[in-house]
């Protein structure tokens, strides 16, 4: 208590009131998901959604695609993977693994820009901040356990926290060129236009490519995934985002997300998910109010 109060003692009445400090990044993350692995996560195919997932190796070696890009995070190394990133774990050099997923959602925010595709090493000053947020992370089947409302800082101070040390040297491990990340100009692209009619032809248009060469290129660097249902599936997760605004309406949403109609938006959703868009937002409304109660959508 005595260093705080000699730090206390002395600070000054500014000089400048608009000279303030500045967060790294605006917004706070939402829908904040924590939970351990400690064992092989290898996988046969990849995984595609609209969360961020930070990736913390802490015992082990692991191997990991994203993009196509292969990344190998040992002891201390972390990656963040970004929305709509294909990604899949390849086989690991042993069984013994212990890492720790850290996945949220947030609006598309380029300041964060300089972590994608990025492997570093945890900082020092991050792991006080690993463990609070593993502190107040709800653990399952605990009956005292419930989601803290601080979690969600706790991540926003960790993501600052690895944004302000992107410039030391010793932070990245391996990084790829966010100029030749196809993905992310076509995600960045959709998400800009995400209300208007996009065609092949002018995204080709914006990342200098032909029609052609963009649909090659973009199947051999997303898991041979097509182009457009790669933008239906952007499209579609934007509306999910949505269906949480209680103040927009089903016909208001289909139109944000650039469906030609609600009809058209129905058939889609409908076709993908398995029911119509207003009882998956009955189902997400839900969940949220009593979550053991209620059986998730058929995934097909």
């Amino acid at each position: 208590m005595s260093k705080l109060t000699e730090k206390i003692d002395k600070l000054r009445l500014p000089g400048n009131y608009f000279a303030g400090a500045s967060g790294a990044f605006s917004g706070i993350p939402g829908n904040v998901l924590v939970w351990s692995r400690l064992n092989s996560p290898y996988q046969e195919e990849p995984s595609l959604h609209q969360r961020f997932i930070i990736v913390l190796s802490i015992n082990g070696i692991l191997n990991m695609s994203i993009d196509g890009h292969v990344f190998r995070l040992e002891d201390g190394d972390g990656i963040v993977i970004f929305p709509f990133q294909h990604h899949y774990y390849l086989k690991p050099d042993t069984e013994k693994l212990r890492w720790l997923l850290i996945s949220f959602e947030l609006p598309e925010d380029e300041s964060l820009l300089p972590l994608r595709n990025l492997a570093f090493r945890i900082p020092d000053n991050a792991w006080r901040i690993i463990e609070q947020l593993v502190e107040v992370a709800p653990i399952p089947d605990s009956p005292h356990s419930a989601v803290d409302a601080q979690l969600p800082h706790w991540v926003s101070l960790l993501l600052t926290i690895l944004l302000t040390e992107i410039h030391d040297h010793s932070f990245a491990a391996q990084r790829r060129d966010l100029k030749q990340d196809i993905i992310y100009q076509v995600t960045h692209y959709v998400n800009q236009n995400i209300s208007k009619k996009i065609t092949i032809g002018m995204i080709a248009k914006k990342v200098g490519m032909s029609e052609s060469n963009l649909r090659r290129s973009f199947r051999k660097h997303n898991q041979g995934f097509s182009l457009g249902d790669f933008i239906l599936k952007i499209r579609l997760s934007h509306a999910i985002r949505l269906f949480d605004n209680p103040a927009i309406n089903i016909s208001e949403i289909a139109s944000e997300c650039g469906f030609s109609s609600l009809y058209a938006f129905s058939r889609t959703f409908k076709k993908h998910f398995k029911q119509s868009p207003l009882n998956y937002r009955q189902y997400l409304r839900n969940r949220r109010f009593r979550p053991k109660r209620i059986v998730p959508p058929v995934k097909r």
